[in-house]
């Protein structure tokens, strides 16, 4: 055994992968069958690690002892709590984000548009590309395009929302829930953006959309 030969003289050979379909995982590899019988280059890519082989007869002569069938059953146990505990935690977090209440004040137009237009001009004036804009120099679509993002990254908590879910189950359905939210508040609030915010909201859930939010989007 461990030896980096391409065949072995106890007859086939199967991979770690295969024999983790028949119900092995990695920590009763390691406790029962390693080192392995053989290495191999890995087929997908010659630069990884190399493939570990193990004797199809030494797998089965294993699998028939009462070790390892504890062991296959002590792991499924842990493998279902461990599951369960992250359905839990990705229930935790869904049901925070639909807690989550959005207030918004109310601002004329030109008001909101200037605001949006003063907000962009801040982020951007770092940029060697940065031309100042005015209400003026930017057509009607790119005010309430403004307008919606000044409204969701300014005036609610969107990006300190989104930031608590960041690394936990369920966070893809929790910052769904939050920007539905969001979205739905700018609209009932400005009737006039609600067309942008299910312009938004669309491309959004298309995952069109990349980069840094909250920066990239407010142009």
């Amino acid at each position: 055994m461990g030896s980096t030969n391409e065949t072995a003289p106890n007859g086939a050979l199967v991979s770690a992968s295969k024999i983790k379909e028949r119900g092995w995982t990695d920590s009763l590899i390691r406790r029962f069958l390693d080192p392995p019988d053989a290495t191999t280059t890995n087929p997908m890519y010659r630069s990884a690690a190399r493939v570990r082989l193990y004797d199809l007869t030494r797998i089965l002569n294993v699998e028939a002892s009462p070790e390892w069938q504890a062991g296959k059953v002590a792991a499924s146990r842990r493998s279902a709590t461990s599951s369960r505990a992250s359905t839990r935690r990705e229930s935790d977090v869904v049901e925070q984000a639909g807690q989550f209440k959005v207030t918004l004040p109310v601002l004329s137009d030109e008001t909101l548009y200037r605001q949006a237009v003063d907000h962009r001009n801040e982020l951007r004036n770092d940029r060697d590309d940065f031309e100042y804009a005015t209400m003026e120099s930017v057509d009607e679509s790119t005010l309430r395009r403004w307008g919606v993002n000044y409204l969701r990254h300014v005036l609610t908590g969107y990006d300190s929302q989104i930031g608590r879910f960041a690394g936990k189950p369920g966070v893809r359905s929790a910052e769904a829930i939050t920007r539905r939210a969001i979205y739905g508040t700018i609209a009932a609030t400005y009737p006039g953006l609600a067309e942008e915010c299910r312009r938004q909201q669309a491309e959004r859930e298309d995952h069109r959309v990349c980069g840094r939010q909250g920066v990239a989007d407010i142009r």
